[in-house]
């Protein structure tokens, strides 16, 4: 038959992928995109098994984000002078 296609998995097993099982792949932190790096070192230091506080949010240290491009950097130098 021309344009038929054959059917995807169906029941409950499904593809995993569309049942959400497993952690996050390279897909979410593309997602994310710099939001994962600067967040990486905070989450790092909370416990996976529980909910994270406000306070302990609050009081992880971020990285300092590094500048977008040398132009940038010193063409906002000259400009604040």
């Amino acid at each position: 038959m021309v344009g038929s296609r054959r059917p995807g998995p169906t029941g409950a097993a499904g593809c995993a992928s569309h049942r959400g099982a497993g952690p996050p792949g390279p897909i979410a932190t593309e997602r994310n995109g710099e939001h994962a790096d600067h967040l990486a070192p905070v989450l790092a230091r909370i416990p996976s098994r529980r909910m994270s506080t406000g306070d302990e949010v609050a009081s992880a240290e971020l990285p300092r984000p590094k500048p977008i491009s040398p132009l940038l950097t010193s063409r906002h130098a000259t400009k604040n002078e």
